[in-house]
């Protein structure tokens, strides 16, 4: 196996477990042993597991960025790019598991500030539709940071495992009575 084949067989491998354990818990030896290597080979691709912990969320921002560009170059109705960006970061924050996200706020700022840029960026992508909605007459007048800011703050507020379990709502239920709630209610009534 040549050299980037094989580092790309460790990060897939570590990806799949610290989907489970966690970033922190993966050690380098449980790494090695799972690709059916020597911890020496590990160390002959990776500088160390910092450098693993990197290139993986690297390449999982790197994949949803390159996601969100390509379904949205495809779409030009403000409306429609709302309901894709609401679907794309829905399925993001579905997809990365809580234990990994945890160990990113914990024990690595710098991915941490990586992904509130990616954060911040969708935002921006999701205000430019609105203002486009806004110009078209689609959307409501109203302060396109003002509404990122609500669906941020209501996002947290309602989409956490804690309010689902209090409230007994299931996930999919959850998103989609909350796409709903904030896209019919930037909808101009006709």
């Amino acid at each position: 196996m040549n050299h980037q084949d094989m580092r790309q067989t460790i990060l897939d491998k570590f990806q799949e477990m610290a989907a489970v354990l966690g970033y922190r818990k993966v050690t380098v030896d449980m790494l090695a042993k799972k690709c059916g290597i020597s911890k020496k080979t590990v160390y002959e691709h990776f500088k160390d597991k910092d450098e693993i912990v990197a290139c993986t969320a690297d390449a999982i921002m790197t994949g949803m960025r390159e996601y969100v560009y390509n379904v949205l170059g495809s779409v030009s109705n403000p409306l429609e790019k709302l309901n894709m960006l609401f679907d794309l970061s829905f399925e993001i924050a579905g997809n990365i598991p809580e234990v990994m996200l945890f160990d990113i706020k914990q024990f690595h700022p710098q991915i941490q500030s990586e992904m509130d840029d990616f954060i911040e960026e969708i935002s921006n992508l999701c205000i430019d539709s609105l203002k486009e909605g806004v110009a078209m007459g689609l959307f409501k007048d109203i302060n396109p940071n003002l509404v990122i800011t609500f669906v941020i703050g209501a996002a947290n507020a309602v989409l956490n495992t804690d309010c689902l379990l209090k409230y007994g709502i299931a996930p999919e239920e959850a998103l989609t009575g909350f796409r709903q709630l904030i896209l019919t209610g930037l909808l101009r009534e006709e």
